[in-house]
């Protein structure tokens, strides 16, 4: 069964961040970063594995290239940062770095029609996409806790314009790296895909 697949890039995802710089009065520091993750699906029809296949392409979320993915994932980042001028110097008073991940997965509609086996390579199908989408999440958490850090660890500056390209430039540098660690995994989990949704397969139809 498959062999009779074509593995290729059919998880994805959106980086879309937005960058909020305001400068207001506060009279103490404090950091505040949280995380939520909101998930949707799309329906996926057929009794065979081929069918499941053409009906994700055909119904899928759709990336720049036009491909429809079994899963896909965009992240809305705001990130305030408040900076108060004191003794002469612009210092952050607070960051507030709020992302939330929107993840898309499949939802078969012809589960109740398809045969045993094709039940079985479903749930494979369905645990690695849906286990992937989130290590996309979690990829990203950790870059926007690292970015977080790095702006409330910067020093006071002669002003609140430095302070701002200041911020801007770290923003920019944990963008390009967020987007190769996206790139990376990406491509690994390529490699790997076969023998991930091989294995899963058999581990269902054991149970």
């Amino acid at each position: 069964m498959l062999r009779a697949i074509k593995f290729v890039r059919f998880y994805g995802h959106c980086y879309a961040a937005s960058l909020m710089l305001l400068i207001v009065l506060s009279a103490s520091a404090h950091a505040q970063t949280s995380y939520s993750t909101k998930y949707s699906t799309f329906n996926v029809g057929g009794t065979s594995v081929e069918q499941i296949w053409q009906s994700i392409q055909q119904n899928g979320p759709r990336s720049k290239l036009g491909i429809g993915h079994a899963g896909y994932t965009t992240f809305d980042l705001q990130s305030p940062v408040r900076f108060v001028t004191k003794n002469g110097k612009c210092h952050i008073s607070s960051t507030s770095f709020s992302m939330v991940s929107s993840i898309q997965l499949p939802k078969w509609t012809d589960r109740a029609k398809a045969p045993e086996n094709v039940r079985i390579f479903w749930k494979a199908l369905y645990s690695d996409v849906k286990r992937h989408e989130e290590d996309h999440v979690r990829i990203a958490e950790e870059a926007i806790t690292k970015l977080a850090n790095l702006v409330k660890k910067l020093k006071p500056q002669r002003n609140c314009d430095v302070m701002n390209r200041k911020i801007s430039r770290l923003a920019s540098a944990n963008r390009r790296q967020l987007n190769r660690a996206q790139n990376k995994f990406e491509r690994s989990e390529i490699r790997g895909q076969r023998k991930r949704i091989a294995d899963l397969i058999q581990a269902y139809s054991l149970n």
